[in-house]
């Protein structure tokens, strides 16, 4: 499959995620959602993982996860620990905002995470990528002023920056995730599937309390 055509479905599935976080949050409290939505990706995989060590070579090599010391299980709870912080700002602001406000404010965050990519791995964007940065600030600002005119005001609405902080966290999720699969190695499966677990570790504290 074609990057762009995996981008576009990517993006096509992140619309209906925002359709359907707002719809969950909307007359429920965030952390029992997080709990849930997270306890159904880990039952997931744990069933796969499960059935990986009961009948080897079973599975195929896209959801086979590999073994780990205890450094990178500390390593993948740190990944777990950042998409949780990203996870709470982020539905918190979706329950209070609207969501024709508050899903293009979470659209801008591959602009932060280019931005880190940039300061933390060299990259160079070229002059079509920074067109497309250039753009996405206007359209940034051009969502600050229509939120003014509806009474959002972005530098006085507390769920903005809240909004604005699990963007942040969310690309600096982005540029870990970058380090992990490029950097350290570690399969896609092995990712998702220990993630999801301590993701869930995470959350349920909050909710069960």
């Amino acid at each position: 499959m074609s990057w762009v055509a995996a981008i576009l479905l990517s993006a096509f599935f992140l619309g209906l995620y925002d359709l359907c976080a707002k719809h969950a949050v909307r007359a429920n409290a965030v952390t029992p959602v997080l709990f849930f939505s997270t306890l159904a990706g880990a039952a997931v995989w744990t069933v796969l993982w499960l059935i990986q060590l009961i009948h080897p070579g079973l599975l195929p090599p896209s959801l086979v996860t590999d073994p780990l010391t205890g450094k990178q299980h500390l390593q993948l709870m740190l990944k777990s620990g950042i998409v949780a912080a990203s996870w709470v700002g982020t539905y918190f602001a979706l329950k209070h905002l609207p969501l024709s406000l508050g899903a293009p404010i979470r659209a801008t965050s591959p602009l932060f995470t280019l931005l880190g990519a940039i300061l933390i791995l060299g990259e160079r964007p070229t002059w079509l990528e920074t067109i497309g940065i250039l753009t996405t600030l206007a359209s940034f600002v051009g969502l600050s002023l229509a939120g003014a005119r509806e009474g959002v005001h972005f530098h006085r609405n507390k769920w903005v920056w809240f909004l604005l902080v699990g963007i942040l966290f969310g690309a600096v999720s982005s540029l870990y995730d970058k380090y992990l699969l490029g950097t350290l190695k570690f399969s896609v499966p092995t990712v998702q599937c220990w993630f999801s677990i301590y993701l869930l570790a995470f959350f349920a504290p909050f909710a069960l309390g």
